[in-house]
Order: structure tokens, then sequence, then C-alpha cells
């Protein structure tokens, strides 16, 4: 529990590590460290940040600061026990954090459409520093009577660097209800059951019931390697993340990409910045398909999904294995 005062009311939260995941059960976040990411300590950065702009200028207390060394970007997160500011105060602080990351170079600062981070949207401004080939972006969002600022810095693309899709709050698949492509609705429980229903808009038709598996990361690419069945082994699986993080395109992304985003090939598709850390393999265990209280019919395959969480979309880019299509999984909310 930390109180720290400022230029406003003290922050009183519960947050810290549990492993390699960083949770925040107030502000609904849970932040999973990348491979090979560095974590600092908060408080630390706090009294840096108290040095650096004095006691009143540093209200608010640092959560969360990570650096992702194989990405080369870095994220920071700060919160604040105030009231809902004014477009002309965010806009204010998005300038004031520019000018401080330029320090005596250029920037430019270009409000964003709404980023989803951690299953919920936030304000978004873009910096680009060209002097440093860097670009930097400043995210808000009020949770009650607390204010959040994430920051984060990564290579010059247009795309958010990855480490933000660490952010693990409702951005992850486990406990959430998504739509899928093609108008179906899957409810995954926190318990590992899920109910895969024929449409969104219609729970009466006949539903699928059963149990699913979730693996992230290196885990993901562990389980699948290690399903035989499927053909896939670790070398063609990390061909394929290698091909990928050079600019993902949703439902098309293909090895022969890589030459689009090396620049030997034209083109102007929007691409999105994807890693091992956003990474999933889901596994449906189709147990029962249901009718009616009545009649229920026992038994049914099981589907592997593989693909990418895309925390600007606040969907999972997925392909079926079995039937080797693709299939797109967008958010909707905490499955209830």
């Amino acid at each position: 529990m930390f109180q720290r005062l400022g230029s406003s009311d003290p922050v009183d939260l519960d947050y810290g590590w549990n492993g390699n995941t960083w949770i925040c059960d107030e502000l609904g976040l849970r932040f999973d460290l990348p491979a090979g990411g560095v974590i600092y300590d908060s408080e630390e950065q706090q009294k840096a940040r108290e040095e650096k702009f004095g006691r009143r200028g540093s209200a608010g207390q640092v959560l969360l600061t990570v650096i992702d060394p194989g990405e080369g970007s870095n994220l920071e997160l700060l919160v604040v026990r105030t009231d809902l500011p004014t477009e002309d105060f965010l806009l204010k602080m998005a300038t004031l954090y520019a000018e401080n990351a330029a320090g005596e170079g250029s920037f430019e600062l270009e409000a964003r459409e709404d980023l989803t981070v951690g299953g919920r949207p936030w304000r978004t401004w873009r910096i680009e520093l060209p002097e440093q080939g860097r670009v930097n972006w400043y995210l808000y969002r009020q949770d009650g009577e607390y204010a959040l600022s994430l920051t984060s810095s990564g290579p010059t693309v247009q795309t958010p660097p990855a480490i933000l899709a660490c952010f693990q709050g409702t951005n992850s698949l486990t406990g959430n209800t998504f739509l899928c492509g093609d108008g179906s609705q899957l409810c995954l429980q926190e318990g590992g059951d899920f109910r895969w229903y024929q449409s969104a808009e219609d729970h009466e038709k006949p539903y699928y019931e059963g149990v699913y598996e979730v693996r992230r990361g290196q885990a993901a690419m562990d389980m699948v390697a290690s399903m035989t069945e499927y053909g896939l082994t670790m070398e063609e699986l990390e061909r394929v993340l290698a091909a990928s993080m050079n600019g993902y395109i949703p439902g098309e992304s293909r090895p022969i990409d890589y030459l689009y985003a090396m620049g030997e090939l034209e083109d102007d598709r929007e691409r999105y910045q994807v890693c091992l850390d956003t990474f999933y393999a889901v596994i449906l265990h189709n147990q029962r398909l249901v009718t009616s209280p009545e009649e229920v019919r026992e038994g049914g395959n099981s589907t592997l999904y593989i693909g990418f969480y895309l925390p600007e979309l606040g969907m999972a880019d997925l392909t079926n294995c079995n039937a080797g299509s693709n299939t797109q999984w967008t958010f909707q909310e905490k499955t209830a």
C-alpha cells in the first residue's frame, strides 16, 4: 500500500509483482513481463520524478516501469487521484510529456484514435522524435477517482510498441467474451469452461459447451510444437513469428510479407506490431451440444487456434489449425 502526496490527493492502491506478473486489481490491470524484460524499482522512479519536477510537480505514484531490450521499448504507468481533466489540460499534459522526451530536439505530436490496452480504451497521442529516431506514446484514461497516464517509447514505426500488449486486463483471452468473424459468440469462463453460441443475438439456438486451454508466448509455441498431429515444428513456428514481427496484417499475413516489410516490394497495407509475447494458442475441447436443457448430446472434437492478439484492435487474429482457415475474435466484455 502506497500513499504519495503531491498537488493531488494521496494515491492508495494495492499493487505489485507476483512472479513475472504485475497486478493491480483495483484498476483491473495485469501485466506479464515479456521475455528478457527488465523491471525497474517503481519507488526509485518516483524519487527520480520528484528530484526532477519537485513534489508538487510530481503528484501521484509511479506504479510500473519496465523495459524490453529485445524490442528496444519501455513503458511507465503513473496514477494520480484527481477529477476528470478538461480537453485543454489533457493536451497540455501530452505536450509537456513530448517536450520532456524531446529535450533540446524537435517533436511532432499527433492525436490518434483511442488505443485499447488492458481491455479498455485510452486517449492516445503519438510523439515522433526525429533526432532520436524514436516514437513516444502518451496514453490516458480516467478510472473513477484515478487518472492513469501510460507512456511508452519504441523504434520509429507507426504502430505502438508490442510491450503494451503485455497488459492482460480484459485484453487477455481467459474469462472474456468474444464476437467471432462469422457472427458467432465465444464465452470463455474464468474457470476454464466455455460456451459457443451460433449467434451473439440468439442464445436459444443449439450451442456447444466444453473446456478450453490457453497458452501465451513461449509456452504457446512449446505446446503447439508438441502436438505432432498438426505437423507444426518449432522451427516453422519461429519462422512464422520472425516474418510476422516485420509487420503483421490481420487475416492475411504470410512469410512473404517479410519482403514487403523490408522494403523490397511496394506495400501500403496497414501493419501491426507483434512479438512472441502476443502469440497465443487456444484449444477448445467440445464436450457436448446443447439443444435444450432436456436434449444434450455428449461428445465432440478438439480444435486448435494459433495467432496473435492485437491490442490496438481489441482482437485476436487466429488460424483454425483443424480447418486451415482464419478467424478473428473481437473482445466484447468480461464473461458473466
